[in-house]
């Protein structure tokens, strides 16, 4: 496994995340929302972002908890204490998303990745 890069909280999946946009827009950076999903009950889960082309190995990327979901508000993410982390970048395709809940959650959580 590559190096992890620690974020600014923020949950993962089980699953891969879904691609809302791109170019959060304003600034010299990249972005991506993704949707991550903990399932029923875990306290740790994975993403896989791709199909971003501007990644490179040298890549700095940040992420946070992003607006609601169906299953949850900002606020959730606050309570459950979830931290994200970013790693094993892709040149030209992606990353990973990886999250820990310290007393598990469930459900979908948005995070917003920007890169530079």
């Amino acid at each position: 496994m590559g190096a992890l890069q620690t974020l600014c909280g923020g949950p993962a999946s089980n699953a891969d995340a879904h691609h809302t946009h791109s170019g959060l827009g304003g600034g010299g950076g990249n972005g991506v929302v993704a949707v991550v999903d903990f399932g029923a009950d875990s306290d740790f889960a994975t993403a896989t972002v791709t199909g971003q082309t501007w990644v490179t190995a040298g890549s700095k990327i940040a992420a946070t908890l992003g607006a609601a979901t169906s299953d949850h508000d900002l606020e959730d993410g606050v309570l459950e204490d979830i931290s994200v982390a970013v790693g094993n970048l892709v040149a030209g395709v992606g990353f990973d998303i990886f999250a820990h809940a310290p007393s598990g959650s469930w459900g979908q959580y948005s995070v917003n990745c920007v890169g530079v």
